[in-house]
C-alpha cells in the first residue's frame, strides 16, 4: 500500500476528539550571508514561506524556499526542493509522517536560527543527511526523547536519481545535555555513516557541542567533526568558537584531491537585538592542505520559519 494511502487510512481509523478544531499557522523568513574569502565576494540569500495545520491526530507541514545568488554573472533565482512537505498522523507518543521529511540527526539545521555561525560546517555541507522523500516513524518517551526510523530517497546526496537511504536515530534535549545522533545506509552507493552529535550544558554561561560523522563511501573511510563553544547561550549576544576537521584520504566526501586533510577555525558571535532579528558574524580560517584561506562572513536573518512555541508539531507536551 502506498505511504500516502496508509496515512489516510490511519487518519480515518484513528480516534479524534469530538472537540477537535482546525489549527493553522503561516509564516516566513529571509536570510542572507555575505562574505569575503581569498579575495572573492560571496552571497547566499534565501526567502522561505512556511505553513502548518492540524486537525485532531492529522497534521501537515510545508516549507518552501527560494535561493538567490546576486553575485552570479547573471543573477540566479531558483526554487529549492521543499525542506518539509509532509503529512503526519499522531500527536501524542507515536507519530508517522510521509512526504519530504528531515530526520533530527546532527547539530545543524537548514534553519539559520538553529545554527551557531553564518557558514555551514564541513559536516553539514558534505556528510550530513539531506531531505528525505519517503516516510519517518517516531516514538516519544516520557522525558521527551524521540526514537525514530526513516526510509526514502535523499534529495541532497548529489546523484540522480536520488539514492535510497534507510536509517534510525535518537534526539533529545535534557537539562544537562542534548543529542541528535543516528545511523544511515545507502546500499546502492555503498555509503554507510554513523552520526554522533552531543551538546553539553555544564554551566548556565557555556554550552559545548561535539558533532561527528564516521563512515565508508565505496569502501573508503572518512571522518569529519566539529567542536563548538557557545558562551552566554541564553543572552542576546553570544560569543562562539568552532574548530573543524575533515579526514578524507580517498576524496570520498568533500576533498577533490585524495590524501588532503581539511580543517577550519572560526570565532564569531550571534546577536538577537529583537525577536524577529538575528545577526551573526564569523572570522574564519580554512586550511586546505598547506594553503590556509582567511575569510569574514556576516549573516542576517529576519523572522522565524517555525512557531516560537513549537505549536502544531503534534508532539507531546513534556
Amino acid at each position: 500500500m502506498p505511504t500516502w494511502s496508509l496515512l489516510l487510512t490511519l487518519a480515518h481509523l484513528s480516534p479524534t476528539a469530538s472537540a477537535a478544531s482546525l489549527e493553522t499557522w503561516a509564516g516566513g523568513a529571509a536570510h542572507a550571508t555575505t562574505g569575503v574569502a581569498d579575495g572573492q565576494l560571496s552571497n547566499q540569500s534565501q526567502l522561505e514561506a512556511d505553513g502548518r495545520l492540524r486537525y485532531g491526530w492529522l497534521s501537515a507541514r510545508l516549507d518552501l524556499d527560494l535561493h538567490v545568488d546576486p553575485f552570479a554573472p547573471s543573477v540566479i533565482v531558483r526554487p529549492y526542493a521543499p525542506e518539509w512537505a509532509s503529512l503526519q498522523i499522531g500527536q501524542d507518543r507515536a507519530r508517522l509522517r510521509a512526504g519530504v521529511v528531515n530526520p533530527a540527526i546532527s547539530l545543524e539545521d537548514w534553519d539559520e536560527w538553529d545554527n551557531y555561525l553564518p557558514t555551514f560546517s564541513l559536516l553539514f555541507t558534505g556528510a550530513s543527511l539531506g531531505r528525505i522523500r519517503g516516510a519517518e516513524a517516531e516514538l516519544s518517551l516520557e522525558d521527551g526523547t524521540a526514537l525514530f526510523v526513516f526510509a526514502g530517497q535523499d534529495l541532497d546526496f548529489g546523484v540522480q536519481p536520488p539514492p535510497f537511504v534507510v536509517g534510525a536515530g535518537i534526539a533529545t534535549e535534557q537539562e544537562a545535555f542534548g543529542t541528535w545522533s543516528g545511523v544511515a545506509a545507502y546500499p546502492s552507493e555503498a555509503y554507510y555513516a554513523a552520526y554522533g552529535s552531543v551538546e553539553l550544558y555544564p554551566h548556565d554561561q557555556l554550552s559545548v557541542a561535539v558533532d561527528t560523522s564516521l563512515g565508508l563511501s565505496a569502501g573508503a573511510p572518512f571522518f569529519t567533526g566539529q567542536l563548538v563553544l557557545n558562551a552566554l547561550p541564553e543572552a542576546a549576544l553570544q560569543p562562539v568558537a568552532r574548530l573543524e576537521s575533515l579526514w578524507d584520504p580517498e576524496g570520498a566526501v568533500l576533498v577533490a584531491e585524495p590524501g588532503l586533510r581539511r580543517a577550519t577555525a572560526s570565532v564569531g558571535a550571534r546577536y538577537a537585538p529583537a525577536d524577529p532579528v538575528l545577526i551573526s558574524l564569523e572570522a574564519k580560517l580554512d586550511a586546505l592542505g598547506s594553503a590556509p584561506v582567511p575569510g569574514v562572513f556576516l549573516g542576517l536573518s529576519l523572522f522565524r520559519s517555525e512557531p516560537d512555541d513549537g505549536a502544531l508539531d503534534g508532539e507531546p507536551d513534556t
